[in-house]
């Protein structure tokens, strides 16, 4: 009996092992361990057993010490929002104890051992609590009673750069200690920063030349020190004399791994907290995380302003032929390098959207541009199909998702154009008799090699069909058919495991729009995975880890498509979470002072307050994501609100 205990209990950390591996691989080499020591105790040894399960205790104890660690790092560095996001993490494990312990447990409280009659056991109970960090205050630096005060100093300082009196600075009544950090900004450009007390501001800016049109100040007052490396991006900065502003040093912060596949920002030295404002001639703002704030609440006014701007952003980077400028570099403004066709006709599609839900007519002049110039890239087959070629390919071949994801920009711009037809025909022709997308087309012959499934082109076509089907294009009807059987009969995924669950965010839009067309289900049960996975299904993490906007919008998108189905509260909650990490990342006018090329960057989105670039993609997917929680948040769908 007692061998088939171990065995049971070994099966029990296999599994474990098995889940984490999905995620975190060192965890689950630990847990792997746990189950080869109850594997040994199947040999029945009786001086082996008391450490075996010593053993198989410290292990598992490891790494429930190693989750508790980053989980009270987190909570204590970065605030209880994302606190609550790592202690997600936990909640599962934290359900699991009473299995992974109860044998081992009491198996050891049974066997007496080790010097002064000690039970192996109380020894391996304390093995973790050396992983766990020491609890510090913290230091207080001249700590301000509200935001306010911060923007006084700003205030004060500005005006007496900009030839104002400086007596105001006397007014101020910061502590003698108090630490301020002040930067001077010239046409985006930070110069050098200079920290000061309380005591010393009035000679802040003695050595500065008098501010040009565009020049502005970077204000940053030290609240408190921080009691670990672990650094806040946007608001924590060193606390060197010659250190950076917490705005600038957000650009260059590293990333420490905390855990597998866990990074967080890390700073070297005493770390400070600061509460940081811009000051210039068009006056003074608090900043948040190293930006201008965006709005308190996610409404149909703020989704449409955002949506405007992000629109004249792209239609400002578009040249007379409809291409766009794929990428602006962040904060100079400058245009980067490269072009890629799929986002170009995805862009599109977003342009198409926004113009159906604003009426923006900027949105509709530089949708069509783009359609325009997919029109003159794509190719035609004698049976009457057409494609987009995409130049920068050269083995002979043309991918079946640009022309996907141009066809549904045309069921929403332009779904009288013969093009629609065409295209609809080459999707048609891309599903096989099962009900697999075949991604590729030979050029040279117009036929479909036999491929491999992937989530993209199966997605993208799925999605552009129902699209299709929608504004009265049914030469895909059989085609479509053809894809929802597959989907349903498990051959592609079925009802699969989250943590197995690929990028399936088109699969979700896929279901959305043909349970719209339709009235049935698609691929319900990959959505529902996906969206239900580690990544997706619990609210965005706050405070230092925020996420990469760009990486985490399709998934968002997928969130919209399953709450809107759904109408699940928690779900909506979610999309809507994600919406406000959105609006937080937009770049605005109010951020000016800290561009290079102000009117390049403006309307679009950096992935972080230290990743800065603007990607049209980005733009895109962001930009659906906001439409759609938009639509949860009022309750209506306006079209292109949903895919």
């Amino acid at each position: 009996m007692l061998a088939v205990l171990h065995l049971a209990q070994a099966a029990v950390y296999a599994a474990a092992a098995w889940e984490l591996s999905h995620r975190w691989n060192v965890d689950a080499a630990l847990i792997g361990g746990a189950a080869v020591a109850q594997l040994l105790g199947v040999a029945r040894r009786p001086r082996w057993e008391p450490w075996l399960h010593v053993a198989s205790l410290v292990l598992v104890l490891v790494v429930y010490g190693r989750f508790t660690a980053v989980a009270l790092h987190i909570e204590r560095v970065f605030g209880p929002v994302a606190g609550q996001q790592a202690l997600n993490l936990l909640g599962g494990s934290v359900l699991a104890l009473p299995w992974v312990l109860a044998f081992p447990l009491a198996r050891l409280w049974q066997t007496r051992g080790g010097a002064a009659g000690r039970r192996p056991g109380q020894i391996a109970l304390l093995a973790p609590l050396a992983l766990l960090p020491a609890t510090q205050g913290l230091v207080s630096y001249g700590t301000l009673p509200g935001s306010e005060r911060v923007t006084d100093v700003a205030g004060a300082l500005w005006g007496q750069w900009s030839g104002g009196s400086p007596t105001a600075l006397a007014n101020v009544a910061l502590p003698a200690d108090a630490r301020v950090r002040v930067t001077p900004l010239r046409d985006g450009v930070p110069g050098d920063a200079r920290t000061l007390t309380g005591a010393t501001l009035g000679s802040a800016l003695s050595k500065l030349a008098a501010p040009g049109a565009r020049d502005a100040l970077l204000v940053d007052v030290a609240v408190h020190a921080l009691p670990s490396r672990l650094a806040r991006a946007g608001t924590d900065a060193p606390a060197a004399s010659d250190g950076r502003s917490p705005a600038v040093f957000a650009r260059t912060l590293s990333r420490t791994e905390l855990l597998p596949q866990f990074f967080a920002p890390t700073a070297r030295g005493e770390t400070l907290r600061w509460r940081s404002a811009l000051a210039s001639a068009d006056g003074v703002i608090e900043l948040a995380r190293g930006w201008a704030p965006g709005p308190d609440t996610l409404d149909t006014a703020t989704v449409d302003t955002a949506i405007r701007a992000a629109v004249a952003h792209l239609a400002g980077g578009q040249n007379a032929g409809g291409r766009f400028t794929y990428v602006v570099r962040g904060p100079s403004g400058v245009p980067g390098p490269g072009y890629n066709y799929p986002r170009h006709a995805g862009t599109a599609w977003f342009l198409a959207r926004a113009w159906a839900a604003t009426d923006d007519p900027v949105a509709a002049a530089a949708a069509d541009a783009a359609l325009t110039h997919l029109d003159a890239m794509s190719g035609r087959t004698d049976d009457g199909r057409a494609y987009v070629l995409d130049p920068s390919r050269d083995d002979g071949k043309a991918w079946i998702g640009t022309t996907a994801l141009g066809t549904l920009a045309l069921t929403v711009r332009r779904s009288d154009d013969a093009l629609l037809g065409a295209y609809v025909r080459q999707l048609a022709a891309s599903v096989d008799d099962a009900g697999k997308v075949r991604g590729e087309m030979t050029v040279r012959d117009g036929a479909f090699p036999e491929q491999t499934a992937n989530a993209y082109g199966q997605g993208q076509t799925m999605l552009a069909l129902a699209a299709a089907e929608r504004v009265g294009f049914t030469d895909g009807k059989a085609a479509l058919d053809r894809t929802i059987r597959y989907l349903e009969s498990g051959d592609y995924m079925g009802t699969a495991h989250p943590a197995a669950t690929g990028d399936e965010h088109w699969t979700c839009l896929a279901a959305r729009a043909i349970r719209d067309v339709r009235g049935v289900s698609a691929g319900a049960g990959i959505c529902a995975a996906y969206v239900a996975s580690e990544r997706w299904g619990s609210p965005p993490p706050g405070g230092g880890l925020v996420p990469a906007t760009g990486p985490a919008a399709g998934g968002a998108e997928a969130v919209v498509a399953q709450a809107w189905d759904t109408q699940d509260p928690a779900l909506i909650g979610t999309a809507v979470a994600w919406g406000r990490v959105f609006l937080a990342a937009q770049y605005r006018a109010a951020d000016a002072p800290l561009l290079g090329r102000p009117a390049s960057l403006i309307g679009g989105f950096r992935d972080t307050v230290g990743d800065l670039d603007v990607q049209i993609d980005a733009v895109q997917h962001i930009g659906c994501a906001l439409l759609g929680a938009e639509a949860l948040v009022s309750g209506r769908a306006r079209p292109g609100s949903l895919p």
